[in-house]
C-alpha cells in the first residue's frame, strides 16, 4: 500500500469520525466525501434492505447510464453508484497518471472504510466490472458477491473477437457507418465526445434500430473527454492483468454476458469464468454490450444472484 493511500484512507476516516451525527452517508441522493487528495462523489438510488456497491466506469460516461438501466432494481436495493475520479462531480487528480483503473480500485476500499462497511456486495459493467473484478482480487475478504455485466478482462487479448465481428458488420448500412466513427474514435471536447459516442453506439448492440434510442434515454450525463483520455494513457502507463489473478477471488460470482458483444466478449467471459472457482456464467442471446437494454433476463438473473 503506498504512503499516499494510507494518507488518503487516514484522511477519510477522519472526515467520517468528524461528520454530523445526523448525516447519514446511506440515505438516497447524491454524497461526496474527501480523500486529502479528491473529492469523490456517489448517488444512491432504492430502499431495499442490501446495499449494492455499483462501480461507475472510470473513462468519463458518467453514472446515469446505468443508474437508469438498472432502475427496476431500485425497489428490491439500495443502490449506491461510485462515480470515479475524473468523471464530474468527483474532481480529477492533480497528477493524470492517477487515472489508472488500479487508481480506482484503491478509491472502492478508501469508499469501503469512508462507509464502514465489512464487506461489499460489488458490480460493475464494462470497466466498471474491471475495476470490481480487480478490488475483488486485491481485496477478497472484503466482497460479499460480485456481479460482472459484460466487463472488461484487462490483460486477455481476444481482439480477434472484435476483428470478427467488424468483418461480419462492415457492409452493413447501420454497423458499417458506425464501425468507421468508431475506428477514428477521437474526442477532445466533452460535445465531441457526446457526438462521437451517438455514432458508435449501434456497433455495440444486437438490435441497433430498437435499442439505441432507448439506451440514448438512459444517457443524462455529458461524458468527460477528459476522463477517457486520461484512463487511457494511465491504464497504458500502469497496465492491469487482471487475467492472471483471477483464483485470488473468494466471493461468489455471477458473470453475465451478451453472445453479441465485440468488446468484451464471450471468450472473455469464459476465460474469467474458467480462473474462478466460484463463479456461474450466463450467456445472452440477442445482447451486446449493454445486455440490460436488450434482455430484460439479465436484471432478473442479477436480481435473483443478489438475493440469494
Amino acid at each position: 500500500m503506498s504512503a499516499s493511500f494510507r494518507a488518503a484512507i487516514a484522511y477519510s476516516n477522519s472526515t467520517r469520525e468528524s461528520a454530523h451525527s445526523d448525516t447519514d452517508p446511506l440515505s438516497p441522493g447524491l454524497h461526496s466525501f474527501s480523500t486529502g487528495y479528491n473529492k469523490l462523489t456517489y448517488t444512491i438510488f432504492g430502499t431495499g434492505p442490501s446495499l449494492v456497491v455499483c462501480q461507475v466506469p472510470g473513462w468519463g460516461i458518467g453514472p446515469s447510464y446505468i443508474s437508469n438501466g438498472l432502475a427496476p432494481l431500485h425497489g428490491s436495493f439500495k443502490i449506491l453508484y461510485f462515480t470515479p475520479r475524473g468523471t464530474p462531480p468527483s474532481s480529477r487528480p492533480l497528477d493524470a497518471l492517477e487515472m489508472s483503473s488500479k487508481h480506482m480500485v484503491e478509491d472502492l476500499e478508501i469508499l469501503r472504510q469512508y462507509l464502514e462497511l465489512g464487506s461489499m456486495l460489488l458490480l460493475g459493467h464494462s470497466n466498471g466490472g474491471s475495476i470490481v473484478l480487480g478490488y475483488a482480487q486485491q481485496y477478497p475478504s472484503h466482497v460479499e458477491k460480485l456481479v460482472l455485466i459484460d466487463h472488461e478482462l484487462q490483460g486477455f487479448d481476444d481482439s480477434a473477437t472484435y476483428i470478427e465481428f467488424a468483418m461480419k458488420r462492415k457492409d452493413d448500412h447501420i454497423y458499417g457507418t458506425a464501425l468507421e466513427r468508431l475506428q477514428s474514435f477521437k474526442a477532445d471536447t466533452n460535445e465531441e465526445m457526446q457526438e462521437r459516442l451517438n455514432d458508435i453506439l449501434p456497433f455495440y448492440f444486437a438490435n441497433p434500430t430498437e435499442s439505441v434510442p432507448k439506451m440514448l434515454e438512459t444517457m443524462e450525463d455529458m461524458p468527460s473527454s477528459w476522463a477517457l483520455n486520461h484512463q487511457r494513457a494511465a491504464d497504458r502507463e500502469r497496465p492491469t492483468y487482471l487475467v492472471d489473478d483471477l483464483n485470488k477471488v473468494e466471493a461468489k460470482t455471477l458473470i453475465v454476458v451478451g453472445r453479441d458483444d465485440p468488446f468484451c466478449s464471450v471468450k472473455a467471459a469464459e476465460k474469467a469464468h474458467a480462473g474462478m472457482t466460484t463463479s456461474e456464467l450466463v450467456i445472452l442471446e440477442d445482447c451486446g454490450h449493454f445486455a440490460w437494454i436488450e434482455n430484460r433476463e439479465c436484471l432478473d438473473v442479477v436480481s435473483r444472484f443478489l438475493s440469494e
